[in-house]
């Protein structure tokens, strides 16, 4: 089966736009029957944004995450995280949800390819071209 670990900033798009690749993600893992995964910390970065500081912002990112299975942080996933750290230079949480898409396998759906794209062996996930009608 394949999966795909979504990055916070797919999340905050969403939040911001009310469209963009999630919607894509959405309905690609259900023609594919590809599993959406993210870490915990993808969590935490979009809870500590400015829109949680409502109770509807609360709720909204609660409906955004319904469907997402959530990956944890456990010891060799953090040791694993420390040397992408340590090797890329990378930000802390980058480095975290790095780990968390290599150890599950799975394809990494960001928009900040930049912040990835020197870790050996992370596949970023590319949406569909989409087919003319």
């Amino acid at each position: 089966m394949r999966k795909i670990l979504i990055d916070t900033s797919i999340f905050i798009e969403m939040s911001r736009t009310g469209k963009g690749q999630y919607l894509q993600l959405l309905g690609y893992a259900d023609q594919s029957g590809a599993l959406l995964l993210t870490s915990v910390i993808v969590i935490s970065e979009f809870w500590a944004g400015d829109s949680m500081r409502s109770k509807i912002g609360q709720f909204k990112a609660q409906k955004l995450f319904a469907d997402i299975t959530p990956i944890l942080v456990d010891e060799d996933l953090a040791k694993k995280a420390g040397v992408i750290r340590h090797k890329t230079k990378i930000e802390l949480g980058d480095a975290l949800i790095a780990a968390t898409a290599l150890a599950q396998n799975a394809q990494l759906a960001t928009l900040n390819d930049t912040h990835f794209k020197n870790i050996p062996g992370l596949k970023l996930w590319q949406p569909p071209e989409l087919r003319p009608i």
